[in-house]
């Protein structure tokens, strides 16, 4: 007569593989939880989709613009201090396509201020405050949001271009751009991060 096996898994049956400490295929009550795990994962993926987006900076298009002025201080590259202009139209382009795109930062720094650039809208204005990183990767701040973009230095020559075309734009005209933000003095950033 032959002896009936005993089986090594309540099921009968027993394949010799375990899936993280558990015998496979699992036990009911394994299976409800993996189940009611699969479920939340399907349900999470379009809430994490939905946190993931905005996760870059869209700057507005040129045609939107209305003005844009910009200003450097405190520059680790012995530059000059560059106070606060009227960029004109020829270089919002290459301004705005600097900021398009970024990646958000969640872990923003302390880094040192390095100037601010404020783009005037029909619908309103957005304010963006430029930063040392001293790295390839630049970084600005927008409504409380750090962002990575261009480096430091493409920063530092779009605004010096856009300056010395405006400067080339008033002493062709013989007279300086109108903007009551272009007679702002020198202002000191209001945080150093």
């Amino acid at each position: 007569m032959k002896k009936p096996n005993k089986p090594s898994h309540p099921t009968g049956i027993s394949f010799g593989v375990t899936f993280h400490g558990f015998p496979f295929p699992p036990a009911d009550g394994q299976r409800r939880s993996l189940e009611i795990m699969k479920i939340w994962l399907i349900l999470l993926i379009p809430v994490l989709t939905a946190c993931d987006s905005g996760r870059t900076f869209v700057s507005p298009a040129s045609s939107e613009v209305t003005t844009i002025t910009a200003e450097l201080f405190k520059r680790w590259d012995t530059g000059a201090h560059i106070d606060r202009f009227v960029v004109p139209q020829a270089s919002y382009k290459p301004i705005l396509t600097s900021l398009n795109g970024a990646h958000r930062d969640n872990f923003g720094m302390k880094w040192m201020v390095l100037g601010d650039i404020d783009i005037t809208l029909a619908t309103g204005s957005v304010h963006v405050r430029l930063f040392w990183t001293r790295k390839d990767t630049g970084a600005f701040k927008v409504n409380g949001t750090y962002y990575r973009a261009a480096s430091d230095l493409e920063f530092l020559r779009l605004i010096e271009a856009a300056k010395q075309q405006s400067e080339q734009a008033v002493s062709s005209d013989g007279h300086k751009p109108s903007s009551s933000e272009s007679s702002a003095g020198p202002t000191a950033p209001a945080d150093a991060h």
